[in-house]
């Protein structure tokens, strides 16, 4: 699902941490699977990066954030972010079994495991 503009600001963590764009949701009723996409916030660039006018390097990073959410009660569960240098914006696509496919802004593709929380890209077209 893509994460409307307006919403943005609603994520349950700091913009400085990812620039959420897709959501994946899976739910069993007592927990939930969110895994977020997009790419790394500011907070994962140089000291200036968070400021007007600073550092943008930290763009060409995709991040995949997971997190598991307790419904009944208990305080939600987030993974450490996976981080994929020099592809900017990550895209989910698309779900394959325990998968969760993705394309990228440098127009790559890959996949995310649920199972093993890792990505991994295709390899590059030649």
């Amino acid at each position: 699902m893509t994460i409307p503009v307006a919403e943005m600001s609603n994520l349950p963590f700091p913009s400085g941490l990812i620039a959420a764009r897709t959501l994946y949701t899976r739910s069993n009723g007592h927990l939930e699977r969110d895994v977020y996409a997009g790419n790394a916030g500011c907070a994962f660039g140089k000291p200036d990066s968070c400021v007007e006018g600073g550092n943008s390097d930290f763009q060409s990073i995709g991040m995949i954030l997971d997190t598991v959410d307790d419904l009944d009660g208990i305080d939600p569960s987030i993974g450490p972010p996976t981080l994929v240098h020099g592809t900017g914006q990550i895209t989910l696509t698309a779900i394959a079994g325990n998968n969760v496919l993705f394309r990228t802004a440098s127009g790559r593709t890959g996949s995310y495991s649920l199972t093993t929380r890792r990505a991994t890209l295709a390899p590059a077209p030649r």
